[in-house]
């Protein structure tokens, strides 16, 4: 398989991000993500090699998981909901004013359902299939263990 380009994901704690943030954004302060995009990616032709990375996108997984617990949403669909707004600003999508954050939730919220939706549907395929034993040497009964399949 030859990749032509790669964006990256990175973890980092709240410490840390607040670092690259007053490094790169002269934002003295942690941030929930940041999203980098590199020249290959804006002229549109990646080079050739195998494994160009062309963007990085960072999350705080900590500040998802406080959000997550201040607003009653789950740790995962915080995470995830970071990792699409940093995907959308990789793209060019802004943020800087109130009109901007709507389109941005927005779009955010859009992406989440088709998400979970396609989350659904590949579990009610998965669980639908009369052959269940999708693991070399696992016979499954009644209801998908889904740890197996994350």
């Amino acid at each position: 398989i030859r990749l032509l380009y790669v964006v990256s994901g990175l973890q980092l704690d709240p410490a840390r991000m607040r670092r690259v943030n007053r490094t790169f954004l002269a934002h003295d302060r942690p941030t929930d993500v940041l999203s980098f995009r590199y020249d290959g990616a804006r002229q549109g032709r990646p080079d050739r090699r195998q494994h160009d990375v062309l963007g990085d996108i960072l999350i705080a997984p900590a500040l998802a998981r406080d959000y997550a617990g201040a607003h009653g949403v789950t740790y995962s669909e915080e995470v995830a909901r970071y990792v699409l707004h940093g995907i959308l600003h990789w793209l060019g999508h802004e943020d800087k004013t109130p009109a901007q954050q709507r389109a941005m939730r927005r779009k955010e919220d859009r992406l989440l359902a088709q998400c979970r939706d396609g989350l659904k549907n590949r579990d009610r395929s998965i669980s639908s299939r009369r052959d269940r034993s999708i693991f070399p040497g696992a016979r499954l009964r009644g209801k998908m263990d889904q740890s197996r399949i994350g």
